[in-house]
């Protein structure tokens, strides 16, 4: 049975074309507006050629002494603990909320003297306690590192994401809701220097082709089989510091530019999930003033392994990464994170992208029955 991708896109011809006329034009200065417009600020904006490169030069630009703690909540990307250990500074792991997002009581018990930096996530869009971790890190003297990766416009009390820390980085990988086939975004209140070249960027022309091609039902499903099982196995690589390529900021600005139709397609399709689920699944919810923007919905679910299996015959279905705490290579940093242990053994990740929308009711319906 085909499959649906857990990636989709919203390109269309339009992308195409303006895609190209990045190798001619400089959309850079538009890219940065459209962005002001969505920040409400004027803070220093940074196109990177990925998120973990943001967050490297943000931590080379901290200069941290060597060893310094960097707390992380416990279900954080491994990516981001790379980093930080290729900085030659320590992780700290948090306990996470029943809303996935890093817990402000446990990170106020683990803190220490040696804690310089805390990188909180807004995860798949539900964001973190903002105001509770901005009072932690104050008295503590602690710089935040705003971690908006998995989100673009998830806003708290009407604001926007990317404004609330010191630094702040967001992703425009293909699974996110502006995509430039790889890429970061850094968002700084003081000016950093940033000395890498930018490169053109033709390849980004035949990625886009490749996954309109890629990413049909039949062609896709082959590769779910075939393909995608050895790519998952390829290892973690190094940030490399580069400019985002001028076709990919092109590609970006041309997204960015339709972002409240993406939002909305992606906004009404995680309404009717929840309206569907009634009371049979845990809803990972926000509290009060904040409007999450969500790449998946995150469920809770009795049933995970045999739910997990259905769903796969249908959906190439988007996995919660690893708990830190159960990755044998970060023993040393391993501590007590008991509620992220629970809520993995739940969690499951719907996609809420155009496709879904014409299976939801089905998927819901034996998601239900299953649980």
């Amino acid at each position: 049975m085909p499959v649906f991708p857990k990636y989709s896109h919203t390109y269309n011809f339009q992308d195409f074309l303006i895609a190209i006329s990045g190798i001619f034009l400089d959309y850079s200065s538009k890219l940065k507006k459209e962005l002001k417009k969505i920040l409400k600020k004027d803070y220093n904006i940074y196109f990177l050629d990925s998120g973990r490169s943001a967050l490297n030069i943000i931590l080379k630009d901290l200069n941290l002494p060597k060893g310094s703690e960097v707390a992380i909540p416990a279900n954080i990307c491994e990516v981001v603990v790379e980093t930080i250990l290729r900085n030659d500074l320590k992780p700290l792991l948090i306990d996470i909320t029943d809303n996935l997002t890093i817990c402000p009581n446990d990170l106020k018990k683990k803190i220490t003297h040696n804690t310089k930096v805390i990188i909180p996530v807004h995860a798949f869009g539900n964001l973190y306690d903002i105001e509770e971790i901005q009072n932690i890190a104050k008295a503590n003297g602690c710089i935040v590192i705003e971690d908006s990766a998995q989100t673009f416009t998830s806003k708290y009390n009407g604001k926007n994401v990317g404004i609330f820390g010191d630094y702040a980085f967001f992703s425009l990988d293909v699974t996110k809701h502006i995509s430039a086939f790889g890429g970061g975004v850094l968002v700084t209140k003081k000016p950093i220097k940033i000395k890498t070249k930018q490169e053109l960027g033709i390849k980004k022309i035949l990625e886009l082709i490749a996954f309109k091609f890629l990413t049909n039902k039949i062609i896709y499903t082959f590769l779910t089989k075939n393909i995608i099982p050895q790519i998952k196995s390829i290892s973690y690589y190094p940030p490399r510091n580069k400019k985002l390529s001028k076709i990919g900021i092109a590609l970006a600005y041309s997204q960015i530019k339709k972002i409240e139709e993406i939002n909305n397609v992606r906004k009404e399709n995680v309404r009717k999930i929840i309206a569907l689920i009634e009371d049979k699944l845990k809803i990972y919810s926000q509290n009060k003033n904040r409007a999450p923007s969500y790449t998946v919905l995150p469920l809770g679910v009795k049933k995970k392994i045999k739910i997990e299996k259905y769903l796969e015959k249908i959906i190439d279905l988007p996995k919660p990464v690893p708990l830190l705490t159960r990755l044998k290579k970060y023993e040393t940093y391993w501590n007590d994170c008991p509620n992220a242990e629970i809520i993995q053994n739940q969690l499951i990740l719907l996609p809420t992208y155009i496709k879904v929308n014409r299976n939801i009711e089905k998927i819901i319906k034996n998601i239900k029955h299953i649980n």
